[in-house]
């Protein structure tokens, strides 16, 4: 008995099988494998046909598995009594068990079905279906196999989805390293010469005579200032890099809001009243925990895009307020451009700069929600924001109450 295909013609180029399925049949009886190539011999799917395999012992079966692929084999008809009375039970348990293998259809053939119990057989062995040697007649055969096949396919098609799936992961977690690499060793470099134009620059000043013109010295001003911008900007980048690196990098303890909050509205008075917009805060001793450094350059990023992204005289409202007596919220609303719905749920992504920003020429990377987003996840809290276009926004910070 060899392996060839019983019932297939050759083949021209317009008839040639969309795919072939192979098909394994394991019986000790030579004529059991004869009648059933004879049974299919006209079998087709969808275009598609079978190519009979043919061992007659369970060990056979399991030395030929053993050097064979998951997606090779789409059903096995099994007989369950060969060399020994469970022999085609020990091929199933291989299969499964030793070879990991679980796409593969098997369909259990005996012809001693009251030896053993259907239902037993079925749920311990992990058996597709269960057929007594009788029911060879095509049609029986027939459903078993298309429903068999189809299943079988279905499972070769979610595992290759999930191969290609597991790629792209792997290549975007690549890229994303290469990238975080990249831009840190950039910073860095870029942070040296960038010092040294500051240290320089600080020098210069110390050094200048109170005769040098208006002129020099707003030049020199002007310098010093690109140069701290600059710098700022690249520690963003820097701080981002390293909030993604380290997860929980610095202590969590008792926060008073109303010196953190006081320190922050200092630190961005100066570019406010450039622009003529006031900030009103709500005195309080309410205490949250986290990081007070931390915390205060969330709310020194998100003051400094209020005033960025706000209206000329325009206004800037600090509350603080209990939540659930459990949280405590720190919300900072401006009276600015507002973010359309559409950009809302990217306002977080690194890099993420908004069509008005772009446009209006408003510095920055992009990184700066980003990292307040990551910081404050550190910090056990949450981050959120309510906008409506040409209204202004509302970001909102939440912490546990200390």
């Amino acid at each position: 008995m060899n392996d060839e295909l019983v019932f297939s013609a050759e083949t021209t180029e317009h008839n040639v099988p969309i795919k072939t399925w192979n098909v394994l049949i394991v019986d000790d009886d030579k004529d059991i494998h004869e009648i059933t190539r004879l049974s299919l011999k006209n079998f087709t799917l969808e275009g598609g046909t079978i190519n009979f395999i043919s061992v007659f012992s369970g060990i056979e079966a399991m030395t030929f598995l053993s050097k064979t692929e998951d997606q090779d084999i789409a059903i096995i008809l099994l007989d369950v009594v060969m060399e020994t009375n469970i022999a085609g039970l020990t091929v199933a348990e291989f299969v499964r068990k030793k070879l990991n293998n679980h796409y593969t259809r098997i369909i259990l053939r005996t012809g001693e079905p009251g030896n053993i119990p259907t239902q037993d057989v079925v749920l311990k062995y992990d058996i597709n279906d269960y057929k007594a040697k009788t029911e060879l007649t095509y049609s029986k055969l027939f459903v078993s196999m298309v429903t068999s096949l189809r299943a079988y396919d279905r499972l070769i098609e979610r595992k290759h989805r999930i191969i290609e799936l597991e790629k792209s992961k792997k290549q975007v977690e690549i890229a994303n390293q290469a990238k975080t690499t990249f831009i840190s060793r950039m910073s860095h470099e870029l942070l040296t010469p960038l010092n040294a134009i500051i240290g320089f620059s600080q020098i210069l000043k110390l050094k200048m005579k109170v005769t040098e013109t208006q002129e020099n010295m707003m030049l020199h001003d002007d310098i010093l200032k690109a140069s701290y911008h600059l710098k700022m900007l690249i520690d963003d980048i820097l701080d981002l890099v390293n909030s993604k690196k380290n997860t929980a990098n610095f202590p969590l303890t008792t926060c008073k809001l109303n010196e953190v909050v006081n320190e922050s509205v200092a630190l961005v008075k100066l570019s406010a009243e450039k622009k003529n917009i006031s900030i009103v805060m709500n005195s309080t001793n309410l205490a949250i925990i986290a990081n007070q450094n931390r915390l205060k350059q969330c709310l020194v990023n998100l003051l400094n895009n209020a005033v960025k992204f706000n209206k000329k005289d325009g206004n800037i409202t600090i509350t603080v307020s209990e939540v659930d007596y459990q949280y405590i919220e720190i919300s900072i609303a401006d009276t600015g451009v507002g973010i359309p719905i559409i950009d809302q749920d990217r306002i977080f992504e690194s890099f993420g700069r908004l069509d008005y920003a772009e446009k209006n020429e408003i510095s920055g990377t992009g990184v700066g929600l980003t990292l307040i987003k990551q910081l404050v996840q550190q910090m056990k809290g949450e981050i959120g924001l309510k906008s409506e276009l040409n209204q202004g926004s509302v970001f909102w910070l939440r912490f546990s109450k200390a």
